[in-house]
């Protein structure tokens, strides 16, 4: 699935939200636009349009939370960085180059190491929480850019925006076993 539990609005809800655990991994896409804020969807069931036809811009921005207190790990595509961020002071704690425009993050089941897609360098990028380092590199071709880690296999799927198929990397030997 795309978009998996929880569904968190773009939008206040006026119901209280979901509490934000370690390993809970989620996307925050905010829309702007220049007209009234109403939006409608098109006919191929997937875009998002100001419902005025007013200019909009609608950003993704990955969020993983980790068990090492209330941190976030997020991207920055225009730096090329992935950033761990204190959910406490909102303050970025330690910045890794990841290059090409990183953009999904999954974490591993035991939350020790997290899964990064890189688009622009058309890479899957390992780095390991606790040290904070990249680790390893697999170049997968395409265009690597949504990925879920498998709660218990050691396996991450990796959508390819590209060729419109998901790969499938073992995380033990990080190698592709099928797509």
């Amino acid at each position: 699935e795309m978009h998996e539990p929880p569904q968190v609005e773009n939008y206040r809800t006026g119901r209280p939200g979901r509490r934000l655990v370690a390993g809970l991994c989620l996307a925050i896409e905010p829309m702007f636009t220049l007209g009234s804020g109403e939006t409608r969807m098109l006919d191929d069931g997937w875009t998002i349009v100001a419902a005025d036809g007013s200019l909009a811009a609608h950003w993704e921005h990955s969020i993983a939370i980790t068990e090492a207190g209330p941190r976030i790990l997020t991207t920055n595509q225009p730096a090329d960085n992935l950033s761990f961020v204190n959910l406490e002071t909102m303050k970025e704690v330690a910045r890794i180059k990841i290059g090409g425009k990183p953009a999904g993050i999954a974490l591993s089941p035991d939350k020790t190491r997290a899964y990064v897609t890189s688009p622009d360098s058309r890479e899957l990028v390992e780095v390991d929480t606790v040290s904070r380092a990249v680790t390893r590199r697999l170049v997968l071709g395409g265009g690597p850019l949504g990925v879920a880690a498998h709660p218990k296999l050691p396996e991450v799927y990796v959508a390819d925006w590209y060729t419109h198929k998901i790969v499938v990397v073992d995380t033990r030997k990080f190698v592709v076993v099928g797509n």
